[in-house]
């Protein structure tokens, strides 16, 4: 189970709570000079590039010691957590939450990114949208060893209609930017 609504609180406390210095108004970006791997600095740098020339409000690295995180259970039933690694939300109030891992065969741990998975799908399928609630996609981003980035993306179809399955991150972009 993923508990979007703690989520989009917690983004909210932390845009307001931007320590001095770490928020760059040119990139509209939170510092990301803490990245976990070099598969994020990949992902990194790619949101870098793009985020320049769009209409993105505020984005950034989310470290552990943050709020913003996404629950599941393991395959004992144990509630865990699981913190994105990049959070983004567009000037419109939609959010993309990207979540960073190897290619299959560079996967840190497998059976935890099938069950985040099976999270955010199972998430989106119960899910009960209010009336003023924002667009949002959740992505697995798998980066090769050649630094490709291939998201696997979970959303609601009911409100997102255009297929994303097997889009690029700069069409599930554009999709949230509408």
């Amino acid at each position: 189970m993923t508990d979007i609504s703690v989520i989009r609180e917690h983004l909210k406390s932390e845009i307001k709570n931007i320590p001095n210095g770490s928020y760059n108004a040119e990139q509209k970006q939170i510092a990301c000079d803490i990245l976990d791997s070099a598969k994020e600095k990949v992902v990194s740098d790619a949101l870098k590039n793009w985020f320049q020339m769009l209409p993105v409000q505020v984005w950034g690295k989310n470290q552990t010691s943050g709020n913003i995180f996404g629950e599941y259970l393991d395959d004992f039933n144990n509630n865990k957590k699981s913190y994105f690694d990049f959070v983004i939300k567009f000037i419109n109030g939609n959010y993309l939450y990207l979540e960073v891992k190897g290619d299959d065969d560079s996967d840190i741990d497998k059976n935890k990114t099938n069950m985040l998975a099976t999270a955010y799908k199972d998430f989106f399928d119960n899910m009960n949208y209010g009336l003023f609630m924002q667009k949002f996609v959740i992505c697995i981003l798998r980066v090769d060893k050649y630094n490709n980035i291939v998201p696997e993306c979970f959303y609601d179809s009911s409100i997102i209609k255009t297929d994303l399955t097997g889009a690029s991150l700069q069409t599930i972009i554009k999709e949230l930017i509408k």
